[in-house]
């Protein structure tokens, strides 16, 4: 048998044992903890880690033993006790995370395991080209070109999307160490956004996809192992109060630069996060987007595909053909730039636009409102009492059935908080001067009335604020009685 053929089971001692051991087990000293590296039957590549506290190591391992020749006589000696003891042992000060081409500390264990589909390159290509006839090579570029029409499909066949979409795939594969946008699929169920899944799942291997319905579990909840090997995060069937009562946690999730794991009863582990996430959902709308979100893209898919049994037959098969995915993966990151696309806008969608106008808060929308109204007046410093002001928000919304209690200081605190250009809005207060000159030459002496203090509104910054181009006037002209 030769030394490399060894296993756990089959060495006769100690050192034997230790080197098949250790081809898959360490020790991480700062954790305090140990790490196994399971690999899959049977695909023979990496599926998950695991790991181990003394007791459960020493459990897990306890039933291999050997006979040892001490002072005392030969004893039966447990392999795991003598490798614990054992000073020149396979171990690492700490653990991380490194994609390539990231370079790191021998002294760190990198968690960071390759894609199922680069393990599989060697088999299929040679000079960065699929070895194939001049007829297979046509008819893999069809059945690649077939997977890419179905992904224009999802994106409703915009192509600003389905091209920012396409390039988000190819820098995923080909520079793993960018953190960019999430990606949120919106259909009807059977439309194909699954299928997508199925797709990058068997691209980057089981144990780099993680799916699930309950987030606040399994990826920031108190216990987050899976983390731990997931690369790819699909949170299945968003809803939007999950999205909303986590906010903040998902707002962090997609840029923060680490994330810490808490396995369960053992020391949490803290790691440099380069998730992607994506989310997908039947539900219109699971998730809210305000007009500054830089962190998702909410795409609505086409349904055409829905029903089309034919269809997603010919892409179940291409999914299981690894010369096909190794010919998309070729296409994907044979893109442009593509080590500069997390630095790229994405592109908002129409749907997307829709969620944003649909999130907008009441006072946001009734300044807008205002403006409009006040567009063509000469005076563009509009000056106005707050209890004024605040009686016309309350006509709007009385108007758009929308209930908003406010007093005047909840209503000035609210004005202040907005997100407008500075200025935009002032408050005229006594007590800090005894009048104002406007931006527009006039002067205002009486800065406090009965109403409460005088607002000047920037009726020109509010137009740049909102993109605003005047609006539509209707001129009739006019029919003669006799006519």
């Amino acid at each position: 048998m030769e030394e490399t053929d060894i296993t756990l089971d089959t060495a006769i001692n100690y050192f034997q044992w230790k080197d098949a051991f250790e081809k898959s087990h360490c020790k991480i000293i700062n954790k305090c903890m140990f790490i196994k590296a399971v690999m899959d039957c049977d695909t023979l590549t990496f599926k998950e880690f695991i790991t181990f506290n003394e007791k459960e190591i020493r459990t897990a391992y306890g039933h291999y033993s050997y006979l040892k020749e001490t002072k005392s006589g030969v004893k039966v000696v447990k392999y795991i006790d003598d490798w614990l003891g054992d000073k020149n042992m396979r171990c690492y000060e700490d653990i991380d995370c490194f994609p390539p081409p990231m370079k790191y500390n021998e002294k760190i264990f990198n968690i960071w395991t390759p894609f199922y589909i680069t393990q599989t390159l060697p088999k299929y290509v040679k000079d960065g080209v699929v070895e194939c006839s001049e007829e297979e090579g046509d008819e893999l570029a069809n059945k690649v070109q077939y997977i890419i029409d179905h992904i224009k499909g999802l994106c409703d066949d915009d192509e600003k999307v389905y091209t920012y979409i396409l390039r988000w795939l190819g820098q995923m594969f080909k520079f793993p160490q960018y953190k960019t946008t999430a990606i949120c699929f919106i259909s009807e169920e059977g439309a194909g956004k699954g299928t997508l899944m199925k797709i990058i799942k068997r691209m980057i291997g089981k144990s780099k996809y993680l799916e699930t319905t309950k987030p606040e579990e399994v990826v920031w909840g108190k216990f987050n192992p899976l983390m731990l090997d997931a690369y790819f995060v699909n949170i299945n069937e968003m809803e939007i109060k999950k999205a909303q009562d986590a906010l903040g946690v998902i707002k962090g999730l997609i840029t923060d630069e680490e994330l810490i794991i808490h396995p369960k009863g053992k020391n949490p582990v803290k790691a440099k996060s380069f998730h992607r996430f994506c989310y997908s959902s039947n539900n219109e709308m699971p998730m809210t987007s305000g007009k500054d979100d830089r962190r998702n893209a909410i795409i609505r898919c086409s349904d055409k595909y829905k029903g089309n049994s034919e269809h997603f037959e010919k892409l179940n098969d291409y999914l299981d053909n690894d010369k096909v995915l190794v010919g998309l993966y070729l296409y994907l990151t044979s893109l442009p730039d593509l080590d500069k696309f997390h630095l790229e806008p994405q592109p908002i969608s129409d749907y997307q636009k829709i969620i944003q106008q649909a999130n907008r808060k009441p006072l946001d929308l009734f300044l807008e409102h205002y403006t409009q109204q006040k567009f063509y007046d000469k005076d563009y410093v509009k000056v106005i009492s707050s209890k004024d002001l605040l009686g016309d928000f309350q006509v709007w919304c009385n108007e758009n059935n929308l209930k908003w209690d406010m007093n005047a200081i909840k209503f000035g605190r609210s004005l202040g908080l907005m997100k407008l250009p500075k200025d935009t809005i002032q408050t005229y207060v006594k007590d800090k001067c005894e009048s104002v000159t406007l931006a527009d030459g006039k002067t205002i002496v009486n800065l406090h009335t009965n109403k409460g203090n005088l607002m000047g509104i920037d009726i020109s910054k509010l137009k740049q604020h909102y993109n605003m181009t005047p609006p539509i006037q209707v001129v009739m002209d006019e029919i003669d009685e006799d006519e």
